[in-house]
């Protein structure tokens, strides 16, 4: 497809997997000739491109931080292994006897000092 529409793979590539924004005019118009495509399918060509140009992209979400309710329990759990886990189940902080029970090979501090 990319050769019919006189363009880069990589380029045709990034823009099927929908890494590549701006899809220009000009290289609509190519591939709307190297598909044939009738004044119907141009039309809605470029809708499809439109929309993509005005869709907002995902944000990364922010890193997590702890609260301080959370490192106060932390705290308390003296004598009892707690961790805190993350949205994605990262280990953001543990307690003493829970650094010792799963990470005593890491260093204390690693994920961020709950003391």
């Amino acid at each position: 497809m990319a050769q019919l529409a006189g363009g880069s793979l990589s380029y045709y590539a990034r823009l099927e997997q929908d890494l590549s924004r701006g899809a220009s005019p000009e290289v609509l118009d190519a591939l709307a000739r190297a598909l044939l495509l009738d004044d119907h399918e141009r039309e809605h060509l470029d809708r499809l491109a439109d929309a993509a140009r005005h869709t907002p992209r995902l944000r990364r979400p922010r890193p997590e931080k702890l609260s301080e309710e959370t490192r106060d329990l932390l705290r308390a759990l003296d004598g009892v292994p707690a961790l805190a886990l993350g949205r994605r189940t990262d280990i953001l902080a543990w307690n003493p006897p829970g650094h010792a029970l799963l990470a005593g090979h890491l260093d204390f501090l690693g994920p961020s000092d709950p003391a």
